[in-house]
């Protein structure tokens, strides 16, 4: 038996993962149904082939593995929806931020199955990295079957379910931290006469081929920044600054507001 997949929301992360999927000819749109509120999307789904289903009911009838991606407000009413419905043949995997395992079983009932998931936006291009966290009573050709939609993408890790709001400031909020650096990279470009144009074409390339040239080499990244720092050179007079100005504390405080603001949400539930 296949299993079929279902959408209860259809947002930025919920559209990247049924991309990769697609791209990856891991499941076809036929096998796949979306529940979404915006009529828009609904008819751009139904056009692709997507079964568009009127209700979470429905959906739940129709889909062995049912994603949650929903906003964290709106989590314990489609919750309360779905419960008389889930049944052992469903798998919930939720991709809500700040929603817990426990507080999922405690509106479905604890004899359910639920993953939880952490990906990113990079899966959409095959280089995504997914935590995942489960518990029994799920089977391990589901847990298996979950785990290998989001390893057709990019890494996957499997972890405790309260490890998932760190995770979440690494891997889930971090592209948001690349883009930021990016566009600070570009402005300051901008800054010194550089076109836009130029300097986004070389700040993107530069970062990409940083991040490739690391992966390949296989250094430690303390190691290779070492290395391209030349004594009393361009480079280091840059980091210098950076230093100065407290950028490690900085992201670190960053990451730890994201991963503050988790375990806040998953309180608001």
């Amino acid at each position: 038996m296949s299993f079929k997949l279902g959408f209860i929301g259809a947002g930025n992360m919920a559209g990247a993962i049924i991309s990769s999927v697609i791209k990856t000819k891991l499941y076809s749109a036929e096998e796949i149904s979306i529940c979404e509120k915006n009529e828009l999307k609904r008819e751009e789904y139904a056009k692709r082939g997507f079964i568009v289903v009127s209700d979470e009911e429905e959906l739940i009838k129709r889909s062995n593995f049912v994603f949650l991606a929903v906003k964290p407000s709106d989590i314990r009413d489609v919750l309360e929806k779905i419960a008389p419905h889930v049944t052992i043949n469903n798998v919930i995997i939720s991709i809500v931020a700040g929603a817990s395992i426990q507080f999922i079983k405690s509106v479905i009932g604890s004899d359910s199955k639920v993953v939880r998931v952490m990906p990113n936006m990079p899966i959409t291009v095959g280089k995504g990295a997914s935590a995942i966290a489960y518990e029994m009573p799920i089977t391990y050709r589901e847990f298996t079957s979950v785990k290998r939609i989001f390893e057709m993408s990019g890494i996957v890790e499997t972890m405790d379910d309260g490890q998932i709001n760190e995770i979440t400031s690494v891997s889930g909020s971090g592209p948001a931290y690349v883009y930021s650096l990016i566009l600070a990279m570009i402005n300051g470009a901008v800054a010194q006469g550089i076109s836009r144009e130029t300097a986004t074409e070389f700040v993107i390339q530069t970062v990409a081929g940083a991040v490739e040239a690391l992966e390949k080499s296989g250094e430690d990244v303390e190691f290779a920044l070492k290395k391209i720092c030349s004594p009393n050179g361009t480079t280091l007079k840059a980091i210098e600054v950076f230093n100065k100005r407290g950028f490690d504390q900085i992201v670190a405080d960053g990451m730890l507001a994201c991963t503050k603001r988790a375990a806040e949400l998953g309180e608001e539930l």
